[in-house]
């Protein structure tokens, strides 16, 4: 067994460690607002950002319209319908709770890269995803502190992250297309989080009466923090693609539960009840990344 991290592994960590600010933020901004505004205004802020910059150093000037289809699709799946879902996972179960599920993501991922992106895996890397997905399964039971029955707060609250999950694994796939054509991470966050952006608003005027709007003041200062954390963690992780495999970078960027469980006992101690249970499953989910990368 030998442990060697590269420099696309390293930037695929740092994104899970700056995405777990990203959880954390939105779980104070979601307290006063709705899932949807806090999904809307991230992926906004991080566009405008990302745009300034853009015209700044020419990014728009050779845009590749195939790039441009592939950026658009993966940012409406993942910045756009995976973080609707997330957001309004962490609402129902809380941060310490969700954020783990949702990052049995990297199953997905692997699933596609091998039928879509023609990646070989490890067995190293297939044992760090049977570690996610035993840890989602823990954390999947419900309790007896829960108000409802199993199949009851399954169809209420489990099944937002468990989608979300899919989303996220979609999203880098459908990105290494697009970088088959401009290998632009900049370009690729601006054109995805744009793509998002405007894939919420429509969902927001097509469900208004079921998915509503509101924000004040106070949320709108949690969730611009929130667009500073996701830019910095989409900056390293879509950068890393273009270095890397999917099957082993998206695993490394989804270790933000091990993040989460330190800060919600810091910081979350009012608004999350952390189990040993949630604990053991963090854990596995976790344990993933790290066969990954001794056994890559």
């Amino acid at each position: 067994m030998s442990f060697h991290i590269s420099w696309p592994e390293i930037m695929a960590l740092t994104s899970s460690f700056t995405y777990s600010f990203t959880l954390l933020f939105l779980r104070q901004g979601i307290r006063s607002a709705s899932p949807l505004s806090g999904a809307i205004v991230t992926s906004t802020v991080v566009f405008l950002v990302t745009a300034i910059v853009c015209l700044i150093n020419g990014s728009y000037i050779d845009m590749n319209i195939s790039a441009v289809f592939w950026f658009a699709i993966s940012g409406c799946v993942g910045q756009g319908l995976g973080q609707f879902l997330a957001f309004t996972g962490i609402e129902r179960m809380g941060v310490s709770r969700a954020s783990p599920i949702q990052a049995s993501a990297p199953i997905w991922s692997v699933l596609l890269a091998v039928i879509f992106l023609r990646e070989t895996p490890s067995l190293g890397v297939w044992i760090g995803a049977f570690c996610v997905f035993a840890g989602v399964a823990l954390l999947s039971r419900s309790t007896k502190d829960d108000s409802s029955s199993g199949w009851s707060w399954f169809r209420g609250a489990l099944i937002f992250p468990i989608l979300a999950s899919f989303c996220f694994g979609m999203m880098p796939v459908l990105t290494k297309f697009g970088y088959a054509y401009t290998p632009t991470p900049l370009l690729a966050i601006n054109i995805a989080f744009g793509s998002a952006s405007l894939f919420l608003i429509s969902l927001y005027f097509a469900f208004r009466s079921k998915y509503q709007f509101h924000i004040d003041k106070r949320a709108v200062g949690w969730f611009s923090l929130a667009a500073i954390t996701t830019g910095l963690s989409s900056l390293t992780f879509w950068t890393s693609l273009t270095l890397g495999d999917v099957s082993v970078l998206m695993p490394l960027s989804r270790l933000a539960p091990l993040w989460i469980l330190l800060w919600s006992y810091l910081f979350l101690k009012h608004l999350e009840k952390i189990t040993l249970r949630i604990v053991i499953g963090a854990f596995l989910v976790v344990s993933g990344g790290f066969f990954i990368l001794s056994f890559k």
